[in-house]
């Protein structure tokens, strides 16, 4: 009996027993194989189908404030009329002008780190935020490009994954979904004007009143109450990574990164800090981060093109934020 205890010390087991643990440690990696696939597939289908009843039971954001609220339609404002056209459009490949929209595109190489990053910035003026807007997929993900296209949109960018998690208040296009704490909050208002809030510092009930036109959550905000860079940000993901991200300056003004990273065009990303900085030198009085990596994509006129090099190849999303053609 020694012998034999010694003998499957040393691994000489009974052929019966290694084919045995062969067996086991295939259907082990079978079911893990399988789990995944289920998730991907069954988990993504299930945060579709609360997505879809989430938004069949959408209500006016106005039905859930706890006070009258000042405007209910978002307003037309009255500035900024050196940047549109009385009548008509004019289109080149970057830049757009109608009578309620004005876009301009730009490409930038930073070097100041001694590590190249590649970003392009959309200076973005409308006359209501009517026209800033958001889309989700008719079914599944889908690419920026499919989704541009569908809208009739002049400029596209991924969104904030609202849609792919069951937290994180969610107000769309003046249409109330959730509110379900998750993380900092941007919200765009009737007015115009555009704030950050932390998670605990955000209820859509009390927010509403003032007139409530898009509520977004993934974050973090880049910029403190007075518009300087930030040094601490509430985020796992603060190491270089492509990003994309909204800035707003005044009511009618404002502004989308997009950054190229984990080598696109030779560019590196920016970390949160930098991303931070960025804002701050643009002059923006608060800026808010979006879903990035993969995600960040910029389409451009229908999605008939790219503005960004994609992280490989980029992916399909679950929300964009866009500006329609005129």
């Amino acid at each position: 009996m020694r012998e034999s205890g010694q003998n499957i010390r040393a691994g000489n087991r009974p052929k019966w027993v290694t084919e045995l643990i062969g067996v086991l440690a295939d259907i082990l990696i079978a079911a893990v194989i399988l789990l995944v696939f289920a998730y991907i597939n069954h988990g993504r289908a299930y945060l579709f189908g609360k997505l879809e009843a989430d938004m069949s039971s959408a209500v006016p954001v106005s039905s859930v404030a706890d006070a009258p609220v000042r405007d209910e339609q978002p307003v037309w404002l009255n500035t900024h009329d050196e940047k549109f056209l009385t009548s008509g459009v004019e289109q080149t490949d970057s830049s757009y002008r109608s009578e309620n929209i004005s876009i301009e595109l730009s490409r930038h190489e930073d070097n100041s780190t001694g590590r190249l990053v590649v970003y392009y910035v959309a200076d973005i003026y409308v006359r209501s935020p009517e026209y800033i807007r958001t889309a989700i997929p008719s079914r599944d993900y889908e690419p920026v490009l499919t989704m541009a296209a569908k809208q009739n949109a002049i400029l596209a960018v991924n969104g904030d994954f609202s849609f792919g998690r069951i937290r994180g208040p969610i107000v769309r296009d003046g249409m109330f979904v959730r509110d379900k704490s998750f993380g900092d909050v941007l919200v765009l208002y009737n007015n115009g004007e555009m704030k950050t809030f932390a998670a605990d510092e955000f209820a859509v009930s009390e927010e509403a009143a003032k007139g409530i036109w898009n509520v977004w959550s993934f974050g973090p905000a880049l910029l403190d109450a007075d518009g300087g860079r930030k040094t601490s940000f509430d985020t796992t993901v603060a190491e270089e990574n492509p990003r994309t991200a909204i800035g707003y300056y005044e009511p009618g003004h404002y502004c989308i990164v997009i950054v190229n990273g984990r080598g696109t065009e030779g560019s590196r990303g920016y970390t949160m800090s930098q991303l931070s900085a960025l804002f701050e030198e643009l002059g923006c009085a608060a800026a808010y981060n979006l879903d990035g990596g993969r995600s960040s994509v910029m389409a451009w006129d229908c999605g008939s093109s790219l503005v960004n090099s994609p992280a490989s190849g980029g992916r399909p999303v679950c929300d964009i934020i866009y500006i329609p053609k005129e």
